[in-house]
């Protein structure tokens, strides 16, 4: 007869990564406090956490940098978009959230839609939600699109590389 049991080093079990826990652990301190509860307090993981490469970005939360304290400050390369069939979709003034844009809108691909984010050297305290995303080729990239009205402003902010703040959701 074939012994199909496994020796307990051969276990199939997955192994919990210490990592994730520590994320929804914080993850629950924003759900069961509330946002405006948590967002003014610094919560730190109490997992040491190991740097994570520059391209993972969308893993900025986990980096040895911010130590899981929120807000996280982040380099970040900004331009600008408005409502052109050319430059979106054939809904130009719908974002990819479902929502109708709007000052303060902006596309990422590497923040969660609701993500807040404040880009102090140009716009100060104006608060910037996450609610469009942009075409998949920026998928690995650190970039923002802010959403503007005027075609002519949109071409005229050009690029420029800033450090933002991001307020998670």
């Amino acid at each position: 007869m074939i012994n199909n049991r496994r020796s307990t080093s051969e276990s199939s079990t997955p192994q919990i990564n210490r990592k994730l826990v520590c994320l929804f652990v914080c993850m629950g301190l924003f759900l069961s406090l509330g946002y405006s509860e948590v967002l003014g307090k610094s919560i730190t993981c109490p997992i040491e956490v190991n740097e994570v490469s520059e391209t993972s970005l969308s893993q900025i939360y986990l980096s040895k940098n911010t130590k899981n304290n929120f807000p996280v400050a982040a380099q970040a390369t900004l331009t600008a978009y408005n409502s052109e069939v050319g430059q979106t979709d054939d809904t130009p003034f719908i974002t990819a959230s479902g929502d109708r844009v709007e000052y303060g809108v902006i596309a990422a691909n590497w923040l969660p839609f609701g993500t807040k984010v404040v880009i102090p050297e140009l716009f100060g305290d104006d608060i910037f939600i996450v609610k469009d995303r942009m075409n998949k080729r920026f998928n690995d990239t650190n970039k923002i699109d802010i959403w503007l009205a005027d075609k002519s402003e949109a071409i005229e902010f050009g690029v420029k590389n800033v450090e933002v703040t991001i307020y998670p959701i």
